[in-house]
Parts: structure tokens; C-alpha cells; sequence
């Protein structure tokens, strides 16, 4: 999936829309699906694998753990994308960072602050 970090409506795009099909949307991960991704979150070693698959479980179950957990897996996919030069891929990644930060509700940007 593609991440929409601008956007509201659609966080999470499919990467590709064919005309016999279309690539994984967010919708599309059933309970199961998201409890399989739940127990190997935490084994990923790439940050923005980590972070886009605990968005996927903080979109669909509100586990402020996830939300927690992509907060910091986007901080550090964004830390690497800067030696690359990709700035508006780090700035993306940091921008779903603050809002998931945000989305934590008392949690909130203090929280944040500490995640760091």
C-alpha cells in the first residue's frame, strides 16, 4: 500500500489499480490477517516495514501500542531516508509521525516528545 500522509480520507492507497485488480487496500485485512501481523510487527528490521505494518493494526484496532510503535519505526525510516537525499520522503514520514502522535489523545504530542 502506498501511504497518503496528507491525506484524511485515504491514509493507505493500493501501490498499483489495474484493470483486472488492484494491490492490497487498507479494508482489505481481516481480524485474522491483522493478528498475524500483530505477533511479527516487532520481528521486522526494516523501520518503515515496522511502521506502515503497525499503522495497519493502529487504522484497524486502535492499539495505542501500534500507534507507539509507528511513531518511532517512521522516526527512524525517516532518519535513513535523509542520508539518501529523499527529503520528501522523510518529510512524508515524519508528517504521519506527528499526526499518529496527535491521534493519541492524551497521549499526545508531550508523548511524543519522549518517543523520540
Amino acid at each position: 500500500m502506498m501511504l497518503n500522509a496528507d491525506s484524511r480520507e485515504e491514509l493507505f492507497s493500493p501501490m498499483m489499480v489495474l484493470s483486472t485488480g488492484r494491490s492490497a487496500a487498507l479494508e482489505d485485512f481481516t481480524d485474522n490477517h491483522l493478528g498475524a501481523l500483530k505477533e511479527v510487527v516487532a520481528e521486522a528490521t526494516y523501520p518503515e516495514v515496522r511502521a506502515r505494518i503497525a499503522d495497519v493494526i493502529w487504522c484497524r484496532k486502535r492499539d495505542h501500542r501500534m500507534a507507539e510503535l509507528a511513531v518511532r519505526s517512521y522516526l527512524e525510516s525517516a532518519a535513513n531516508l535523509r542520508s539518501s537525499d529523499d527529503w520528501l520522503s522523510e518529510l512524508e514520514r515524519v508528517e504521519r509521525a506527528v499526526a499518529l502522535a496527535s491521534e493519541l489523545g492524551e497521549f499526545g504530542l508531550r508523548g511524543w516528545c519522549r518517543l523520540r
